[in-house]
């Protein structure tokens, strides 16, 4: 946040001398100036949608080249040019994955101690071999007649494929990137049509290499890909896996996917928050949410707000995440799990999994900042997508030393205290299988 405020203070100052510039100069020149800044703060709208690092860098990347610009013209006097100086040194220490290791990069190739040729080479050159356990859960007796066949990680740890010496397939280079129902759906073209040729996927734990974005689970933010992923590919082999990295290849045919809505009753519900009580716990490791989450602030001008969900057995804590808007002021359909990150890949396979019992969901609107819309508003239903896959594993004992949850006096949007019944779905869902995403 901090970091945002900065370069939000920089783009002001850009701002402002693109103004105080435009009033000085001739027509043409106030013109282009105008221009560039009208452009720049449109640009800014992208950092509005998400806190991701790339879209603030792409955000703001218009305002840094017109401070570059603006250099000649504030190096006039003195006290502009300290002005300037300290604007473009913010922007500089504050800018979204910066890396100083460009410039000594640079200098070794100006003295000669490598080669351009040598650096691009380096570029294709894994400079640490795997981890010797990562190798081992990649390694299938028919390995050898598959080096040809493309391999996508997935939902990170894209470098697996650099250290597996695979041929390397991403059509969003980082899959959390395509955070927009488009990009989804390229994504999932992308997939349709390299499958049929050959494909392999390696699907990791949400928390690889790096953590996960927003701590938003892979399955929640991309949930269209998700849902490609579930209905045509499987589990290569059952064996468990230390490093939680398995492979998936295509299904002969797609999965037959079945839901089940939850019957549930409403202790406890307000506009941007409530409690959901199961008639009886549940095992299931995969549910499906049908949300929709209204603003009072603009979303299209600040940065929309998303929930926070959490899963509890008895007012134990089971699981809590976040989930961020995927359309704004409509509805939408996404997915959680409750299972450990470690286990979730048996969703994949045709054994039964052991679920994670839990009888609670309770959710409320997430804080934000003054760059953001909270929710003030919020809809959710949830289903259990194949109910039958789940088993009751054994019931932990309540630990006091856990989290709990407490829950105060019910207070209901209609002044019901309680009701019993079946959540609302979309027609999709009541005839029994998962949402369809038409391309």
């Amino acid at each position: 946040m901090a970091k945002t405020q900065v370069l939000a203070l920089v783009t002001l100052y850009v701002i402002g001398l693109c103004a105080a510039a435009a009033w000085r100069s001739d027509p043409l020149d106030a013109s282009l100036l105008a221009s560039l800044a009208f452009a720049a703060l449109v640009w800014l709208e992208t950092a509005l949608v998400r806190s991701d690092i790339s879209q603030i860098a792409v955000a703001f990347t218009p305002v840094i080249v017109i401070l570059s610009l603006l250099a000649k013209m504030e190096w006039t006097s003195t006290a502009r040019r300290v002005a300037w100086s300290a604007a473009a040194g913010a922007a500089l220490f504050v800018w979204p994955s910066l890396n100083l290791s460009a410039p000594p990069d640079l200098v070794k190739v100006i003295r000669g101690e490598t080669t351009p040729r040598a650096v691009i080479r380096g570029i294709h050159a894994t400079r640490r071999p795997l981890d010797a356990g990562l190798l081992a859960s990649l390694v299938t007796p028919d390995l050898a007649g598959r080096r040809n066949v493309s391999i996508l990680a997935f939902p990170y740890d894209n470098y697996i494929s650099v250290g597996q010496r695979r041929r390397f397939f991403a059509p969003v280079l980082e899959s959390y990137a395509a955070s927009t129902e488009p990009l989804e759906r390229y994504y999932v073209r992308a997939l349709d049509s390299r499958r049929r040729s050959g494909l392999e996927i390696v699907y990791g734990p949400d928390r690889g290499a790096v953590s996960s974005v927003d701590d938003v689970q892979a399955i929640t933010r991309t949930p269209i890909i998700f849902e490609y992923l579930y209905k045509h590919f499987e589990l290569a082999s059952n064996e468990e896996h230390a490093d939680a990295h398995y492979l998936l290849r295509p299904r002969l045919q797609p999965r037959e996917v079945a839901t089940e809505p939850f019957k549930f009753s409403i202790p406890q519900q307000s506009s941007d928050s409530g409690i959901l009580r199961l008639d009886a716990p549940s095992a299931c490791g995969l549910v499906l949410l049908e949300i929709r989450i209204d603003y009072a602030k603009n979303p299209h001008v600040f940065r929309p707000g998303g929930i926070e969900l959490t899963f509890s057995n008895r007012d134990q804590l089971v699981w809590q995440g976040s989930i961020k808007p995927l359309a704004l002021n409509a509805s939408f359909v996404t997915y959680v799990s409750p299972l450990p990150p470690e286990r979730f890949h048996q969703v994949f396979s045709q054994d039964a999994v052991q679920g994670v019992q839990w009888d609670k969901i309770q959710y409320h609107a997430s804080s934000t900042d003054m760059l953001g819309s909270r929710a003030s508003l919020i809809h959710i239903g949830a289903q259990c997508v194949d109910p039958n896959k789940f088993v009751e594993g054994a019931v932990p004992e309540q630990n006091p030393s856990l989290t709990t949850i407490e829950t105060t006096a019910p207070t209901g949007i209609d002044g019901s205290t309680e009701s019993d019944g079946v959540i609302e779905t979309s027609s999709a869902s009541r005839q029994g299988r998962l949402p369809e995403h038409n391309d």
